[in-house]
């Protein structure tokens, strides 16, 4: 199955050792519950659900819980990728560093929509912003039919209110929004330091929308000052000049593009969701006291996941553009006793070192 372009990646990969395929990488994502099928291989390599797990050939798959609708066969050593209720794919994993820009000269001949390799550009850009030189991004592709070249990008097919949707997804890993200062100076009162203490998820837009349980910033379930106290044993002076709270957050997150389409005008995007993954959160809070200043540093390591509003079904979202006006985009983003914490730039960015 290994063609040109497999060649291609590897060659880049040899040279950069930035760009690698792996079937046996199992990923940072946080774990959900997986589910087991059996398929077995039809007409033009499409695999088809064995439903009375009857048949000589069938294989067994295995939902990966890291990617969605993505399967693995242990048996093969190959993934399978679900592009509709019952029909599979045999699909390849492309992993690569996110802001190196040979490897995006190298997905730029896959087939995919331009809407998607936008949004790895600007991921990249929000990456390279935030000095994230391990950032990571994750596609499978498929075997073009046309010339046998694994360079296509699979896309799930579903169908609501007479409409046929197309949806494509893009995985990235080991992202950092940066150090994002969240009070300092004259802001460090002791009311502020007591609020800062959850980093609550919400999406952007007239009126912020809260989703999913707020992560704790420090231990135990403490606010900012609670925790600076109990590690420091010190009283602050509150608004001192050198006063500084700081927060950084790792995290993954998937990229789902959802496009209407019909054989007449073929596909127009709908909609653009997310999907983060909350991994771990870095707070520096330096306070000064009588006797000078006094830090505590704290991690908190926890996969909290947070869906954009139409991530899980975004078809009805999607319907709204069926008159071909731009697709709507949901972006997630943080907020820390009012500081916005940002995960991707809201519109398309490209890289500033990128030609």
């Amino acid at each position: 199955m290994k063609k040109l372009l497999c060649i291609l990646i590897t060659v880049t990969m040899l040279f950069s050792c930035t760009m690698f395929v792996s079937a046996s990488d199992v990923g940072t994502f946080v774990e959900e519950e997986k589910e087991d099928a059996f398929i077995y291989e039809g007409e033009n390599k499409v695999f088809m659900i064995d439903q009375e797990e009857d048949i000589d050939n069938s294989v067994r798959v295995t939902q990966e819980s890291k990617y969605e609708n993505i399967y693995f066969s242990s048996e093969r050593d190959v993934y399978f990728q679900k592009i509709s209720n019952n029909e599979f794919v045999e699909v390849e994993k492309v992993e690569f560093q996110l802001t190196d820009y040979e490897n995006y000269q190298t997905i730029q001949n896959y087939e995919m929509p331009k809407e998607v390799l936008d949004g790895i550009a600007s991921m990249a850009a929000f990456a390279q912003e935030n000095s994230n030189m391990d950032a990571r991004c994750v596609i499978f592709v498929a075997e073009n039919k046309a010339n046998g070249q694994l360079n296509t990008l699979p896309m799930v097919t579903t169908q609501k209110n007479g409409y046929t949707f197309h949806h494509y997804e893009v995985y990235f890993t080991n992202m950092w929004t940066s150090w994002q200062t969240i009070s300092e100076r004259g802001a460090t009162t002791s009311g502020n330091l007591n609020a800062i203490k959850e980093l609550v998820m919400t999406v952007a837009g007239a009126v912020k929308t809260k989703v999913g349980v707020a992560y704790g910033l420090f231990n135990a379930g403490k606010t900012c000052l609670e925790a600076w106290r109990a590690e420091t044993g010190k009283t602050p002076i509150f608004g001192n000049s050198n006063n500084k709270v700081m927060m950084d957050v790792k995290y993954d997150m998937y990229l789902k593009y959802t496009y209407n389409y019909n054989p007449v005008r073929g596909e127009t995007h709908g909609c653009s969701t997310q999907k983060v993954i909350v991994k771990q959160v870095d707070t520096d809070t330096y306070l000064y006291t009588s006797t000078g200043g006094e830090r505590n540093r704290e991690t908190e390591i926890k996969s909290q996941t947070y869906y954009s509003p139409n991530y899980k079904s975004p078809e009805t979202e999607a319907l709204i553009y069926l008159g071909g006006i731009a697709g709507s985009v949901e972006p997630l983003v943080g907020d820390v006793n009012g500081v916005p914490v940002y995960f991707t730039y809201p519109d398309f960015t490209w890289p500033s070192d990128w030609p």
